[in-house]
């Protein structure tokens, strides 16, 4: 995968304002060019043994692969879960500004 490649990350939290406080330091600092906040997602899952139900709120980064880990550990470092869900999802395609957008907005060299 190249330095450039487009990536998603997924990352679930427990509510808008903590989506937003973790948004704003991943993209303040360059890591990201967006974060989308999508509110009213129910999870089901497993924890400690017991089926929990929750509201949680998602958050999907627009990002590049080459900084990839860098993002990672800024979200896991603002997140407050003990063991936050942090997804990497490879972009298939995007139309070539966005793309030329997310590479220009992280830092990244566009191909000449």
């Amino acid at each position: 995968m190249s330095q450039n490649q487009l990536i998603n990350i997924y990352v679930t939290c427990n509510n808008e304002q903590q989506a937003a406080q973790i948004a704003s330091g991943v993209v303040s600092q360059g890591l990201a060019a967006c974060g989308n906040i999508i509110g009213g997602v129910r999870s089901i899952y497993r924890w400690e043994g017991e089926v929990q139900d929750d509201t949680e709120v998602v958050i999907i980064f627009k990002t590049r692969a080459g900084i990839a880990v860098k993002c990672m550990k800024k979200i896991e470092e603002l997140h407050p879960y003990e063991n936050p869900c942090i997804e990497v999802w490879p972009v298939a395609k995007a139309i070539d500004a966005f793309e030329e957008w997310i590479i220009t907005e992280t830092g990244g060299q566009l191909d000449e």
